[in-house]
C-alpha cells in the first residue's frame, strides 16, 4: 500500500510540475496596438483568406460574417470563404444576406468527398478556393472584434508558419461557467507549448497557416480519415516535417469567443470529437505526457478506496488533491486575468471533484466510442 501511495504522489508531482512550467512561459505581454502594426510592415503581404466551415449553423453564422467583414487594420486584402458543409437548415441564406453584398465574401458548397473527416473536407475545399497566401480559420459560432484578424495574422513574421489565437468560452449557466474554467487552463497550456518552443495543442477556431506551409506537409493526408485534429495534427506535422515555426497570438485582440454547449448530451460528442485524435500523435513525449496525466488523476479515486483498508491512504488522497490544486491554479489565474475572467476563479474548489471524474471519463470514452456530431454518426 506504501508504495501505492509513492506513485500516485509521484504522478501527481509530474502533473503539477508540467503545470508549474507551462505558468512559467505564459506571460502574456500586452503590446500596443501601434507596435503590432509596426511588425504587421515586415510580412510580405499577399492576402488573407478567411474559412468558416458551417453546417446547419443559420442560428450563428449571421453574426460571425458580420465580424468578420468588419475587421479593421487589415494590410492587405482579405476575403472570407463560407464552406456549406450539407447544411440542412437556413445557414446559406443567413450568411449570404448578411455579407450584404461584400465582394469579398464567397460561399462555396462541399461536394461528396470519400476518405476525408468531415471538417477537414470542408476547410481543404475552402483552402483550395482560396486566393490568399494565408489561411485562416474559425468556426461559424464564434465571434471577433475589430482587430482580431489584425492581431492573429500580424504574428506571422520571418520564420513562422503557423500562428495559434486564444479562444474563450462564454455563458451564464454554471455548468457553461465550469466549461469556461477548464478550457481557459487548456488554452493556456497549449499557448505555453508553443511559446516554449514544443506545440501540442491549438484550436481551429482560431488558427493561422500559409498556404504554402500547408502545402508543403501535403495538408491534410495521413490524417484526413480522423474526424478531429484539422488544428492540432495539423500543427504537428508542420513543427515536426517543416522548419517553420509555430508561434501564439498572446493578444485580447486576437481573442475569438464562442459559448459554452449548454447540454451534457453535446458536451460530450464534442470532447469525444476532440479527444479521438489523441491515438495519432506522433510525438511520444505528448502522448507520455496525457497517459501520465491521466494516470495521475486515476489515482485519486483509487487512494480513497485503499483508505477504507489502510488509513494513510487517506493522507496521501490529501496530498494529491492540494498538489492537483496547487499545480493548477497558477495557470489558471494567469489565463482568467489575460481574458478578464478572474470571476471564474469562483469555480475552482467547487469544480475539482467534476474535472476529476471528466478527466477520467473523456480519457476512455473519447478512444473507444462512437458519438454524435452535427447529426452524423462517427465512429
Amino acid at each position: 500500500m506504501l508504495i501505492l501511495g509513492i506513485t500516485t504522489t509521484l504522478l501527481m508531482l509530474y502533473y503539477a510540475g508540467y503545470l508549474w512550467w507551462s505558468a512559467r512561459h505564459y506571460s502574456p505581454v500586452m503590446k500596443p496596438r501601434t507596435d503590432l502594426r509596426v511588425a504587421a510592415t515586415l510580412v510580405n503581404w499577399e492576402g488573407v483568406s478567411v474559412i468558416v466551415p458551417a453546417r446547419n449553423e443559420a442560428e450563428n453564422i449571421g453574426a460571425c460574417v458580420r465580424d468578420i467583414l468588419a475587421q479593421q487594420a487589415v494590410h492587405s486584402g482579405f476575403e472570407l470563404i463560407v464552406v456549406n458543409d450539407h447544411s440542412e437548415d437556413d445557414t446559406v441564406r443567413v450568411a449570404t444576406e448578411a455579407a450584404a453584398g461584400d465582394p469579398r465574401f464567397r460561399i462555396i458548397d462541399l461536394a461528396e468527398v470519400q476518405g476525408v473527416a468531415y471538417k477537414k473536407a470542408a476547410v481543404a475545399a475552402g483552402i483550395r478556393a482560396a486566393q490568399g497566401d494565408f489561411i485562416v480559420t474559425t468556426d461559424a459560432d464564434c465571434r471577433m472584434g475589430p482587430y482580431w484578424l489584425f492581431g492573429l495574422t500580424s504574428r506571422m513574421n520571418f520564420n513562422v508558419g503557423m500562428v495559434s489565437g486564444p479562444v474563450v468560452l462564454e455563458g451564464k449557466r454554471i455548468f457553461q461557467q465550469f466549461q469556461a474554467l477548464e478550457f481557459m487552463g487548456l488554452n493556456a497550456v497549449g499557448a505555453a507549448a508553443i511559446r516554449a518552443g514544443r506545440p501540442t495543442m491549438c484550436n481551429g477556431a482560431n488558427l493561422a497557416y500559409r498556404k504554402q506551409v500547408f502545402e508543403a506537409v501535403g495538408g491534410f493526408s495521413g490524417i484526413d480519415h480522423i474526424a478531429s485534429g484539422d488544428d492540432e495534427l495539423l500543427m504537428h506535422k508542420i513543427a515536426r516535417e517543416t522548419d517553420w515555426k509555430v508561434a501564439f497570438a498572446l493578444d485580447r485582440d486576437a481573442i475569438v469567443r464562442t459559448e459554452a454547449l449548454a447540454t451534457w448530451t453535446a458536451f460530450k460528442a464534442q470532447r469525444r470529437r476532440w479527444v479521438s485524435k489523441s491515438t495519432q500523435y506522433k510525438q511520444a513525449s505528448i502522448t507520455a505526457t496525457l497517459v501520465l496525466s491521466w494516470l495521475a488523476m486515476a489515482g485519486l479515486p483509487v487512494l480513497l478506496v485503499a483508505a477504507i483498508w489502510w488509513p494513510p491512504a487517506g493522507i496521501f488522497l490529501g496530498v494529491n488533491l492540494l498538489l492537483k490544486m496547487a499545480g493548477e491554479f497558477p495557470i489558471l489565474f494567469r489565463a482568467a486575468g489575460f481574458f478578464d475572467k478572474l470571476h471564474l476563479l469562483r469555480w475552482f474548489v467547487p469544480e475539482q471533484l467534476a474535472h476529476i471524474a471528466y478527466v477520467l471519463w473523456v480519457g476512455l470514452a473519447g478512444n473507444v466510442r462512437s458519438y454524435t456530431w452535427k447529426g452524423r454518426e462517427v465512429k
